[in-house]
């Protein structure tokens, strides 16, 4: 659990994300009045596992605080896991294919809304979906990530010769499935970033994480 006025948060073991949340909850200034914890944030990432937290469950039960439970199919950022992760180190080590006719897709979200999201829903107990709402094709995906990654060049397998070359990874090209984001009908201000837009058009510097 980590503290970040006014929200407690639990990653559920996903620390790659607490920058991102570091950043959309800055410190309080030393010299001011101390904020409040008024509401408890859960992230959840189906594609990476959750580890409990059961110090974050006693504290906001302890204060009766609000929470809410993000729940994200996969994130992709900095530090990334799961399926995405997987991805990205197939198109470093050049063994990553496209699988000729695959129509999958699948829903991302990038970590910068994953912070952003908390934002919005602090205070708002309840679990909600939350995606970019583009769902891409699996190919896209790979295709924007070899962009983020030099502008690497995948090749294309027939379906026979993919599952062969890619194991476990072509089973899971192959049956993703876009989910509903909710966090979408609940708060429906909130604009997402398109996940392979960012990373084929965002400009890295020192101020990106």
């Amino acid at each position: 659990m980590t503290l970040l006025p006014p929200i407690a948060l639990s990653l559920s073991g996903n620390d790659y994300l607490l920058p991102y949340f570091e950043r959309q909850f800055p410190a309080p200034d030393p010299e001011a009045d101390p904020m409040p914890v008024t509401a408890g944030i859960r992230v959840c990432i189906d594609d990476a596992g959750a580890e409990p937290d059961p110090e974050f469950d006693a504290y906001c039960a302890e204060h009766g605080l609000p929470v809410s439970t993000l729940r994200c199919p996969s994130v992709v950022c900095t530090g990334m896991r799961g399926l995405p992760r997987r991805l990205a180190e197939g198109i470093s080590r050049g063994t990553l294919t496209h699988i000729r006719g695959n129509e999958a897709r699948l829903s991302v979200v990038h970590g910068i809304d994953v912070a952003a999201a908390a934002a919005a829903c602090a205070g708002h107990p309840g679990e909600y979906i939350l995606t970019d709402g583009c769902d891409p094709a699996a190919a896209d995906l790979c295709e924007a990530l070899a962009c983020r990654m030099g502008d690497k060049r995948l090749f294309t397998l027939p379906r026979r010769l993919a599952k062969i070359w890619l194991g476990s990874l072509y089973d899971s090209l192959t049956a993703c499935s876009p989910v509903e984001s909710t966090f979408a009908t609940a708060f429906p201000e909130f604009r997402p970033t398109n996940v392979c837009e960012y990373l084929r058009t965002h400009v890295y510097d020192e101020n990106s994480l």
